[in-house]
């Protein structure tokens, strides 16, 4: 099931209030909203990604292969969104020596690295998929 961002987001007003509470405090002082919202657009979009990367496998299967390459490209898109908020958060840690560093960032970056390698695992299965089928 792809999640998509604006249902994401819903689910995150509604969870935002746990989020806070738990999250706010972590290694180095205080987590800002909007720091929260990168690293929960990171996780959104690193979780799309990962679900179009299985659905082009899905596709690709019952032999849809434009519809898997066009997933995949989707998927490749959707994740380098998540690098690029990512690249953002660097680039603000850079300039501010202060910026707290919290479990939920470090389980967003994993999460986006484990996307990218489910994203171009799906891609070799898919030429492999093609190849044994002669397409």
């Amino acid at each position: 099931v792809t999640v998509q961002r604006s249902d994401w987001k819903v689910q995150r007003q509604r969870r935002s209030v746990y989020i806070s509470k738990v999250h706010v405090r972590c290694e180095g002082g205080l987590v800002s909203e909007q720091l929260l919202q990168q690293v929960m657009d990171i996780i959104a979009h690193a979780g799309e990604g990962k679900s179009l990367a299985m659905e082009a496998l899905v596709s690709c299967r019952a032999g849809n292969y434009a519809e898997a390459d066009c997933m995949l490209a989707r998927s490749s898109e959707v994740i380098a969104g998540a690098h690029e908020v990512h690249r953002q958060i660097l680039a603000q840690s850079a300039t501010d020596a202060e910026m707290p560093v919290s479990f939920l960032l470090v389980h967003a970056a994993d999460y986006m690295t484990a996307a990218g390698t489910c994203r171009d695992l799906a891609e070799e299965m898919v030429c492999m998929y093609k190849e044994m089928r002669h397409v």
